[in-house]
């Protein structure tokens, strides 16, 4: 029924689509007769890993080990926590339950192995259940935290040359004189860019932080003299309650109009000409909107504004910015608004509402949308090949 749905509909709409079958009992369906434009190379901006080994304790120093989180398996996904109580909520266990126990979601050989039944070339590994430490209170382990998992990352990559990326955490973005040693790190280490937090928490003086105060600068000028592009990626925060689960989704396909704010009107692009942004997992359509509203700050409110920026609005966008899509048949419609050059497609593995089993599906909406090959081959991977140095 899913194959008959999918291959009469092929914009994707999740409207139209009967009830996808969790990831974990998903066959791949992937059409025989599709061709992709020539030389096409296929690149998802957004895949994710879970953590299976018990990473922390066996790699944090000894005066810390008593303090690392624990990894573990239980209930059908891979556990972060500590003292045997889990960080992560129940919709979230139930969520991670249903990939979990795919091989590819935590190991490399069968990883690629899902990749090459989905027609994928490379792919950017963001968290999964790491999308629950980035804020941890002690910034000691968090730093402890974020340094181990990064070269756990490291060690992934080497099983997979050219095909898996994974994405680091900076260590110390909080503080202004350690940051820059941990960028250079990142970039000895070989990644491709850095992931930074939506809510990016305190200061160790007890500070709320603010990517576009001053105090933030020293980051942002050893990400800029790097030369390796900035993600921000959704899933940061919940929604308890009746109904939390379905309307904390909701929210969270809506989380970037206050980092783009912040990076536009604070001042940030301006400070810093290089910086590369992208936003990732919450579709493309958002774009069209704010860039009305941001235009529309700029010229009924610009009296208003304390920073005067240098170029209106939607230039930043078109210079700086970019952003990651799995299914989204409405912003693949606004794309002359958007900018085919800004936008990445992705498979979002091993996730419910990403592609995996069906990509190839997901790809022929993107031909069918982009105005030629050459435009579906930049929002295939051409434009991650560029932006992330993916060669």
């Amino acid at each position: 029924m899913l194959e008959k749905l999918i291959l009469q509909d092929s914009s994707l709409q999740y409207a139209t689509m009967p009830p996808l079958p969790q990831p974990k009992n998903r066959a791949n369906i992937s059409p025989s007769d599709f061709q992709l434009p020539q030389d096409t190379i296929v690149v998802s901006a957004d895949n994710h890993l879970s953590v299976s080994e018990d990473i922390w304790y066996k790699s944090f120093p000894e005066r810390l080990r008593d303090r690392a989180p624990r990894v573990w398996f239980d209930q059908g996904t891979y556990h972060i926590g500590f003292d045997g109580k889990t960080m992560f909520p129940e919709a979230m266990v139930r969520g991670f339950a249903a990939h979990d126990p795919m091989p590819g979601t935590s190991k490399i050989a069968p990883r690629m192995l899902d990749m090459d039944a989905d027609g994928i070339d490379k792919e950017l590994v963001f968290p999964n259940g790491m999308l629950a430490m980035l804020s941890y209170k002690d910034l000691e382990i968090r730093e402890w935290i974020y340094k181990v998992y990064n070269e756990y990352l490291v060690e992934l990559a080497a099983q997979a040359p050219d095909r898996f990326y994974g994405v680091p955490l900076l260590p110390h973005f909080w503080d202004s004189t350690r940051v820059a040693a941990s960028v250079a790190e990142i970039k000895a280490q070989g990644f491709k860019t850095i992931m930074l937090p939506q809510k990016p928490g305190f200061t160790p003086d007890g500070q709320p932080i603010n990517y576009q105060d001053d105090n933030m600068t020293a980051m942002w000028e050893a990400i800029e003299d790097s030369g390796i592009p900035v993600c921000f990626h959704i899933g940061e925060g919940f929604v308890s309650g009746r109904g939390g689960f379905g309307t904390g989704a909701l929210v969270q396909l809506s989380p970037f109009r206050q980092i783009f704010g912040q990076l536009v009107f604070g001042g940030v692009f301006d400070r810093h000409p290089k910086l590369k942004v992208a936003f990732i997992e919450a579709g493309i359509n958002w774009v069209a909107g704010t860039l009305q509203d941001a235009d529309m700050v700029c010229n009924a409110q610009r009296d208003f504004i304390d920073h005067k920026i240098n170029h209106p609005a939607r230039w930043y966008w078109e210079n700086h910015c970019y952003a990651s899509f799995m299914i989204d048949p409405l912003g693949l419609r606004l794309l002359d608004l958007i900018g085919p050059d800004r936008v990445m497609w992705s498979a979002d593995y091993p996730h419910m509402e990403g592609s995996n089993g069906f990509s190839k599906h997901s790809m022929k909406a993107v031909v069918d949308a982009a105005q030629n090959d050459d435009d579906a081959r930049k929002i295939l991977g051409g434009t991650a090949i560029e932006l992330f140095n993916l060669q």
